[in-house]
C-alpha cells in the first residue's frame, strides 16, 4: 500500500462549454419564462393567504359578520373580489409584478386607521330609534364622517416569506442551470 499514486484524468470539450455558457447568457438576457413562473407561483400563494386567513390576521368583528348576512366569516372573502383580481400585472424580459386593481387592496394590505382618509358630509335620514326604552325620532339632517369611520386592521395579502425565497430561488436556478427542463 505504501508509495502508490492515485491518479485519475479528465477531458473537457471546450466547445460543449462553451455552448452552455452561451445558452445561460440567451436565458439571463431575457427573464421572461422564469418570471412569469415566480409570478404564477405567487399569484397561488397569495390566494392560499386568504384560504388561511392569513397567519396572524385579525378576525373579523362580530358586527362584520352580522352585516355579511350568510357569507363567509373570514376576513376579506366577503363578495370574493379581491381574491379573484390577484394575478400577474405585468411581465416582461427584467421584472415580474403581482397584484391587483382593486382600489381598497391597499387598504386591505396595510390597514389605516380612523380617519387616515379625511372627511365627508353624510346624509342622515330621518328615522325612529329607541332610547332608554323610549322612542325617539330624528329628523333629516347631514353630519361629517371621518374616513374611514374606523380603524382597519392590516391584513396583508401580498406576502414574500422566507420559504417563498428558497422557492423562488429554485426557480430561478433550474431556469438557469438547466433551462427549466
Amino acid at each position: 500500500m505504501g508509495g502508490e499514486i492515485l491518479s485519475f484524468s479528465m477531458h473537457i470539450n471546450l466547445r460543449e462549454v462553451i455552448a452552455e455558457f452561451d445558452e445561460i447568457e440567451d436565458r439571463v438576457g431575457d427573464l421572461t419564462p422564469v418570471l412569469k413562473k415566480i409570478g404564477v407561483y405567487m399569484v397561488q400563494r397569495a390566494k392560499k393567504r386568504f384560504a388561511d386567513s392569513g397567519p396572524g390576521w385579525p378576525p373579523l368583528s362580530p358586527a362584520t359578520i352580522a352585516r355579511r348576512r350568510g357569507g363567509s366569516p373570514k376576513p376579506l372573502w366577503d363578495t370574493g373580489r379581491l381574491l379573484s383580481s390577484i394575478g400577474i400585472l405585468t411581465s416582461d424580459r427584467k421584472e415580474v409584478k403581482v397584484g391587483t386593481n382593486v382600489i381598497y387592496a391597499a387598504v386591505q394590505q396595510f390597514g389605516a386607521k380612523k380617519g387616515a382618509f379625511g372627511e365627508k358630509d353624510v346624509k342622515v335620514r330621518a328615522h325612529t330609534r329607541n332610547y332608554k326604552g323610549r322612542k325617539i325620532t330624528v329628523r333629516e339632517h347631514t353630519r361629517r364622517q371621518r374616513l374611514p369611520w374606523g380603524d382597519i386592521p392590516a391584513r396583508p395579502f401580498l406576502v414574500i416569506e422566507g420559504a417563498d425565497i428558497s422557492i423562488i430561488e429554485n426557480i430561478l436556478r433550474d431556469y438557469l442551470l438547466r433551462g427549466g427542463r
